[in-house]
């Protein structure tokens, strides 16, 4: 049987929620090494034999602390999606938002959805470097767009546009570092070499696409089935219906922002290239068009990556564009 806790992380507490037979317990902790294993001991108290299932919200990097260190104490760890878990209390009968009811909430989504739910695994060092690396270079990129946006703007202001394009070579030259830094990696690190060199077989599959893939699902391996990729990067369309008034064609979930806009990149240039056009081809003749055709395409790359991850294999032209 399974033991669910819940967890509200902040910058310097952690509010807890473990769910005894169906009661909530509630205690608060300190964002500590030591109020780790304090948590830990309290937790053990009431979960006996049973599979210990936490979970608590991504939220930036201070959940990561204690995720791996419930990873490395045997407890099958949940990071959940905010906006998802956001939408659920919303369906709830709440009264008011406090730490101690946003721990409930998260233990009672746990209890409900953790079958569909996937286990968090900590990333080696390695990818997790990689993974910093590529999320700053997305960061330094909104960056530069939002001050050369102002620059055209406030383009008879000679004084403040100064002031943005040194702040734009600066930026840039933070950008080319870490781009340099991503290189310098991908060499030193045999694996990711590897990986990364077999990604590059996949047509439409450039630079950005790749790293971007192996930071944010290192080896793939954490995946048992391509639907659960499809599942994780909100690649599945979520349809609307009710009756015979309400249908709404289906649009895509909450997922992984980033990836998908390097997905959509790389089929965008797909169907304009026509280096899918193998595949492509036989899905217009079923009467896919438009965004879901373009959708099926970023989730059949995904899925093509994904494998070639998984099973260290470089891309088969004529195993996928059977399929």
């Amino acid at each position: 049987m399974a033991f669910f806790v819940g967890i509200d992380v902040s910058k310097l507490t952690l509010e807890a929620c473990k769910l005894c037979d169906g009661k909530p317990l509630h205690r608060k902790f300190p964002h500590s090494p030591s109020g780790f294993r304090a948590l830990l001991s309290w937790i053990a108290r009431d979960a006996a034999s049973h599979t210990v299932m936490l979970a608590m919200e991504a939220t930036g990097s201070y959940h990561l602390p204690l995720a791996h260190f419930a990873h490395a104490h045997d407890l099958r760890v949940f990071v959940l999606n905010p906006t998802r878990l956001k939408h659920y209390a919303h369906s709830q009968p709440r009264r008011a938002k406090t730490d101690r009811e946003d721990a409930r909430l998260i233990a009672t989504y746990l209890s409900k959805h953790h079958e569909q739910l996937h286990v968090y695994t900590p990333p080696r060092q390695a990818v997790a470097d990689l993974r910093h690396l590529v999320r700053r270079r997305e960061q330094l990129i909104k960056m530069l767009k939002q001050e050369e946006n102002r620059v055209r703007e406030l383009a008879t202001d000679h004084i403040l546009t100064q002031s943005h394009q040194r702040v734009i070579h600066f930026l840039t030259e933070e950008k080319q570092d870490v781009d340099q830094r991503i290189d310098q990696l991908l060499k030193e690190d045999e694996q990711l070499q590897s990986a990364y060199k077999r990604l590059r077989t996949v047509p439409q599959v450039g630079r950005i696409l790749a790293v971007s893939l192996l930071a944010e699902m290192g080896d793939g391996k954490a995946f048992e089935k391509s639907k659960n990729v499809t599942a994780w990067l909100g690649l599945a369309p979520l349809m609307q219906q009710s009756g015979t008034s309400v249908y709404k064609e289906g649009r895509i979930s909450h997922g992984n922002s980033m990836l998908r806009k390097a997905l959509y990149m790389s089929a965008l240039g797909a169907m304009r290239n026509g280096t899918w056009e193998a595949w492509l081809k036989p899905h217009r003749e079923r009467g896919k068009s438009g965004k879901v055709l373009m959708v099926a395409l970023m989730d059949k790359i995904a899925r093509v990556c994904w494998g070639i991850m998984k099973t260290q294999h470089n891309f088969d032209p004529k195993r996928v564009f059977l399929t």
